[in-house]
């Protein structure tokens, strides 16, 4: 019983600390990879971004993602899920 506690907390101490550390790297990839380009949509120059510039961007958000997240792989999972906006679910 004591040992089911203990890995329990551990678990969800981990989780926590998945959760944490993977929703920091998808703001900060969002920030550095996607949202320029978004930006420029509203730019006079918006008219020249392109739909393959844009998917270029979320692929490069997505690939760095995939390479530095780290944890329990159902949380990463969940997280860069949920970064989505609920228009493209």
């Amino acid at each position: 019983m004591q040992t089911e506690k203990i890995l329990s907390s551990w678990l969800n101490e981990n989780d926590r600390l998945t959760e944490e550390f993977c929703l920091d790297l998808v703001h900060k990839l969002k920030k550095s990879k996607l949202d320029p380009v978004l930006a420029l949509l509203t730019s006079p120059e918006g008219s020249k971004i392109s739909f393959q510039e844009i998917i270029a961007a979320y692929g490069a958000v997505e690939q760095g993602y995939n390479e530095k997240s780290k944890g329990a792989k159902d949380v990463c999972a969940r997280v860069f899920y949920n970064m989505h906006p609920v228009s493209l679910r």
